[in-house]
């Protein structure tokens, strides 16, 4: 338990890791235990990072008392070290270097140079924030040199992190520069390319996002434009771009066969109590039954927990796993290559008190325009909008998407050509924002672009057309179980356009994606899709089961379709499709990637829980446009502004988003 704890601290998982420390705590004062005090450390840790500072203090000075009854000297020299370090972030300098110096004699004497070299960093930034600048640059100098001996990766990222900061501070600008690109360039991201598995990638970019920023910041304030161009693409999605790269992989191959069994075990499990819980709720009335249904709820989390930390053990057995491509990512004249004559490439970058923007078009030099936005303000207008203005349908041109096209549309608008396409990459929050529905209040923006959507420019390198002609021009699935009438008569439209038989139903059943999605040139989901944000590679598409499946296809299987020869376009005519778990590395883990992962260079993927009726006919206009012109962002602008004549308020047509190449 402890140990777990640990794993979580390290990913910067501080709620999870005081869980498992706690559960460790629990288990040592029952059994009487040897080593309570770590326990009592690592929670008072876990506070710390939470920023809980009392509570942090109690559980400090209670682990500290034990260390020193049993004279554990390491334990003692690591809780001085935390606690100094906390009792800094409390103002209380002196006391605090008093503690940190007790703590680096302690691990001098014992010979720890990883704990010297952290300990040295911790003093640094005593002196740093007491603004001893000089001495704050020794004690960092002397810690890097130490881990550079170690060659303790991670620590060494962040001390040269806190030592960009501190040149930051004395106006050292060239020099922070350079020590944040030591570690970015030296230190994450070489950490990065061992790394397998996007979730666990996701969680390390995530914990030093900020290494990041801060170098795209003061190469921004430099007018150096075209590098921080290059480290926002070097910020974003880089183990979705590693596996679009190396194509889909098969964890399965070569596994051994006690883990193959665990997993066989662990998806039983799962559909068991997928089970229990579907056919509880079909009649459950009493509070017993409800607090039945809540207790199976939770087996079932911790079930899927357990099976995607599985799916992360294979992974990182499997050969060609780890064999995935660490991208470096393209320059900038290489990407304005890849961009059309009529399309402009609107990047993002969300910071605390700022937003940029990167305009870059084939034939122009790069545009930066500075958005005076703050994250919260952005984060208040989304939540206002899907809160409130989603609640009331009364305003087509809600106050909230107005101030969103103030702040992220009208300062570029006069660089965007009108009838150009607009590829939109957004950053963190701005992925769930509806760009098509962004307004001046008489006009949306999709009244003057098609719109197309990218995790990164990078992408756009390794997002192929299919190589040849799908056996089927059109799979088309409808199931109407879950309360969307109007999805019967979707996919028989459709059908009808290409020809084909629609497979509704009991026929609309996961088995037939497996079986034929690979050999269709688009594949149609009108399903219900349920995003789930505590296990997001459990989100889930359901369909009808048989053969084996039990009819919910979820994130973590679509990364074993293999889409690669034939499909040119998924479209998840679904709720919540395009929802993913967002970290600060701007990394998502949800259905709509999954589906570029499998091989796909096209998605449409819904943001909310759309309208069943509006979402059949907005459906319909896009497949008989799309016949007409095969250009799908073009079809889907034409769409929505049709859906709009009979549906005005953006919550009827603007969900679906385009994502992959706009052409």
């Amino acid at each position: 338990m402890n140990n777990l704890g640990l794993i979580h601290d390290e990913l910067g998982q501080y709620e999870t890791a005081l869980t498992f420390y706690q559960q460790s705590l629990t288990l040592r004062e029952r059994y009487n235990l040897p080593r309570r005090a770590i326990s009592l450390h690592n929670i008072g840790f876990a506070y710390d990072q939470l920023q809980q500072d009392d509570r942090a203090l109690t559980y400090y000075q209670q682990a500290l008392a034990l260390q020193q009854q049993n004279n554990d000297l390491v334990g003692i020299a690591i809780t001085r070290n935390n606690l100094g370090l906390l009792l800094s972030d409390r103002g209380q300098h002196h006391l605090a270097l008093q503690e940190l110096n007790t703590a680096l004699a302690l691990f001098q004497q014992l010979g720890n140079r990883p704990s010297i070299g952290n300990t040295l960093d911790s003093i640094a930034t005593v002196y740093k924030n007491q603004q001893q600048f000089d001495q704050a640059e020794t004690y960092y100098r002397r810690a890097i040199a130490t881990l550079k001996a170690t060659e303790n990766r991670t620590t060494l990222g962040i001390v040269l992190t806190n030592l960009g900061d501190l040149y930051e501070r004395m106006g050292q600008l060239d020099k922070a520069v350079a020590t944040y690109q030591e570690a970015i360039d030296s230190v994450f991201e070489t950490i990065l390319a061992d790394l397998q598995g996007e979730e666990l990638r996701s969680l390390f970019a995530d914990k030093h996002a900020d290494a990041y920023a801060r170098l795209i910041n003061l190469l921004w304030n430099q007018r150096r434009y075209e590098e921080a161009f290059n480290y926002v693409e070097r910020a974003r999605a880089r183990s979705f771009l590693s596996q679009i790269v190396s194509g889909p992989v098969n964890l399965r191959a070569g596994a051994a066969a006690d883990l193959l069994q665990q997993e066989k075990q662990l998806r039983t499990a799962i559909e068991t109590l997928n089970g229990q819980i579907q056919s509880l709720n079909r009649h459950a009335r009493t509070s017993e039954e409800m607090d039945a249904i809540a207790r199976l709820r939770s087996t079932l989390t911790t079930r899927e927990q357990e099976y995607a930390d599985l799916l992360g053990k294979l992974q990182r057995q499997n050969p060609a796993a780890a064999d995935l491509l660490s991208v470096t990512p393209a320059t900038l004249p290489e990407i304005q290559q890849l961009i059309a004559p009529d399309t402009v490439l609107v990047e993002y970058f969300v910071m605390d008190d700022r937003t940029l923007v990167f305009l870059v078009s084939r034939d122009r030099p790069l545009i930066p325009i500075t958005l005076n936005v703050s994250r919260q303000a952005l984060s208040e207008a989304i939540n206002t909008l899907y809160e409130y203005d989603f609640a009331a349908l009364d305003n087509p041109h809600p106050q909230s998407l107005q101030r969103l096209y103030t702040w992220l549309i009208k300062p570029l608008r006069s660089y965007l050509p009108s009838g150009s396409r607009l590829q939109i990459i957004p950053h963190n929050l701005l992925h769930y924002v509806p760009f098509a529905a962004l307004t001046d209040g008489d006009r949306y923006l999709i009244d003057d672009f098609a719109i197309a959507s990218l995790p990164s420019a990078n992408v756009m390198r390794f997002l192929k057309e299919p190589s040849i002609a799908g056996r089927f021009p059109l799979l088309s699935l409808g199931n109407s179980t879950f309360d969307l009438p109007s999805s019967k008569e979707e996919v028989q439209q459709i059908s009808t356009l290409y020809n084909t038989q629609p497979l509704l139903g009991d026929r609309a059943s996961e088995s037939a994606v497996w079986r034929e999605a690979g050999q269709s040139t688009i594949l149609h989901l009108a399903t219900h899709g349920e995003y789930n944000p505590i296990s997001p590679l459990f989100s889930t598409l359901f369909l009808a089961p048989s053969n084996g499946y039990d009819g919910q296809l979820q994130t973590h299987e679509i990364y074993g379709l293999d889409l690669t020869q034939s499909t040119r376009l998924v479209v998840l005519s679904a709720c919540q499709a395009q929802f993913g778990n967002l970290s600060r590395g701007d990394e998502i883990i949800g259905l709509s990637r999954a589906f570029m992962y499998a091989g796909t260079p096209k998605v449409i993927a819904s943001l909310w829980s759309v309208d069943d009726q509006a979402t059949r006919i907005l459906m319909e206009d896009f497949y008989t446009n799309l016949r007409q012109t095969s250009d799908e962002a073009e079809s889907l602008q034409k769409a929505q502004q049709s859906t709009r004549n009979m549906y005005p308020h953006p919550y009827y047509w603007a969900s679906f988003v385009m994502n992959g190449l706009p052409y």
